[in-house]
């Protein structure tokens, strides 16, 4: 389904707000997207094959047409729930650009920076290590299999 912000009074004619048509921003094939769309029927379903079928075009070229139109903010797509579920999408239509939110996600993070820390209970552990070996004397496991 297709929200317009106002609907026009007659049904032979399109009204498209100025800031539409004065936008250097856009480019011709999303200007056209937009006057297509605003002169659809508020009931009408909108699918990229379905504006192909009406307007011709490739789908492709259409996808990315309503991708800019949503971008630079004169449309906007909504998911439509039905008892939980996803039953299709809504587009609303603007005649003023809406800014856009971005999408919500973890933030962007660097790479952690290191320092390089003298660990002194290692050191301090290494030796104790070391004058334990030394008191010791060799031990059977130290040569593996060999006996004495």
């Amino acid at each position: 389904m297709i929200y317009k912000e106002k609907d026009p009074p007659s049904s032979f004619f399109t009204r498209i707000a100025q800031t539409v048509t004065r936008d250097k921003n856009l480019s011709l094939s999303e200007l056209g997207l937009y006057c297509a769309l605003s002169a659809l029927p508020p009931d009408w379903d909108v699918s990229a094959s379905g504006i192909r079928s009406i307007h011709g075009g490739s789908v492709g070229e259409i996808r990315k047409c309503l991708a800019g139109l949503i971008e630079k903010g004169y449309l906007k797509r909504e998911k439509r729930r039905e008892g939980g579920r996803f039953c299709g999408v809504d587009y609303r239509l603007y005649d003023f650009p809406h800014a856009v939110k971005p999408e919500c996600g973890l933030p962007e993070r660097g790479l952690p920076e290191r320092e390089k820390r003298t660990q002194y209970n290692n050191i301090i552990y290494k030796k104790e290590i070391i004058k334990e070996r030394n008191n010791k004397g060799p031990s059977a496991g130290d040569y593996g299999d060999v006996e004495f």
